[in-house]
């Protein structure tokens, strides 16, 4: 079946924004180099002064992509949910309705169905997450080594020391949550895998297991929510084939199947 994805560009409406902000703080970092490189053999130089207002200028710039990016993939993320829920009960939230993104159409409509969708798409974010996670303390940590040694050495103008070494603080917090968001996706995916474990050769699902079910539902939803993280792309593309496969291994372990 051909996939079809209707909020998928927004989502890459979303990532090139936050492909521009990356190449920002690159362009800064470059800046704060150039300022503490010329401060070793021309201090007090004009050009500096003008160095330093324009990465004021880029730094500014960063913040208000940042808030570009937020507030398309909030809205990404509103068509994603009104799709799940289409998906899964069969109705019609959405203005347009995705093909092939989950793969568990042979799965009857109904709150089971919601719970094995929220729990590939909590096994495709955790794994995806979880493996950009080392690189992006490594880069997190250079910029704010090189940020700050830069400000403080650097700079004897508060405003301007305040205004650049807010740019390494937002990437520190940006960090800090992808670690929590990993570690909640990993509770949440453990807990998936415990719930459809205990419902392994059940012939009929209580009301206690659908309110398990609904619960991490809203967890995993309420933590992409809080979290507002875009994944990877390049992981993603590099991992879906592999992840593909095993969701059907676990499918097939856990026996999921229509009630």
């Amino acid at each position: 079946m051909s996939k079809k994805v209707p909020f998928k560009k927004s989502f890459d409406k979303a990532k090139k924004f936050d492909a521009w902000s990356t190449r920002l703080i690159r362009f800064s970092a470059i800046l704060f180099l150039t300022v503490f490189v010329w401060e070793l053999f021309s201090p007090n130089s004009t050009i500096i002064q003008w160095i330093e207002r324009l990465n004021c200028i880029v730094i500014v710039f960063y913040f208000v992509l940042e808030f570009v990016t937020d507030y398309i993939h909030s809205s990404a993320e509103t068509h994603r949910r009104c799709d799940l829920v289409d998906n899964a009960f069969g109705c019609k939230l959405a203005e347009s309705r995705s093909e092939g993104y989950y793969t568990n159409d042979e799965l009857k409509n109904g709150l089971y169905k919601i719970g094995v969708n929220s729990f590939e798409s909590c096994f495709f974010s955790y794994k995806i997450a979880s493996k950009s996670q080392s690189l992006l303390w490594v880069k997190s940590a250079l910029f704010a080594v090189l940020f700050i040694l830069c400000a403080i050495i650097g700079y004897d103008i508060a405003i301007v020391a305040i205004i650049q070494l807010s740019l390494p603080l937002s990437v520190v917090i940006q960090t800090i949550r992808h670690q929590r968001f990993v570690s909640r996706l990993k509770k949440i995916y453990e807990n998936y895998r415990s719930i459809f474990d205990t419902l392994y050769n059940k012939k009929s699902i209580s009301q206690n297991d659908y309110a398990k079910i609904m619960k991490e539902v809203l967890e995993y939803e309420g933590t992409i929510s809080w979290a507002n993280l875009l994944l990877d792309e390049k992981t993603y593309n590099k991992m879906n084939a592999t992840l593909s496969k095993e969701w059907e291994l676990i499918k097939q372990e856990y026996k999921i199947i229509s009630y």
